[in-house]
């Protein structure tokens, strides 16, 4: 079970109280939208200090994203089938 998420531009990701109230009925304790949209950070996390901390990694993981992208062109995953049938490191 999940216990935080961090949560950005995704469409499942957007700060409504419909959506808060949708994870927290998964099970997810912790939710940090990026833009707060009138939700209280006390009704989506325990404390400020958590709320910082998920916004941040969730900052962090932007960042990665945007120089993979940008770096080496990484643009989209076009694998299909399941994750046994991924290409590893090497031949098989």
């Amino acid at each position: 079970m999940r216990r935080a998420a961090a949560a950005g531009r995704c469409r499942c990701g957007y700060a409504s109280r419909d959506n808060l109230t949708a994870a927290k009925a998964l099970g997810v304790t912790d939710v940090a939208f990026h833009k707060k949209r009138g939700l209280a950070i006390e009704d989506m996390v325990k404390s400020r200090w958590v709320y910082r901390k998920l916004r941040n990694f969730r900052a962090g993981i932007e960042a990665g994203i945007s120089c993979l992208k940008r770096a080496y062109g990484l643009a989209r995953c076009t694998w299909r089938g399941s994750i046994t049938s991924r290409p590893t490191s090497g031949p098989r």
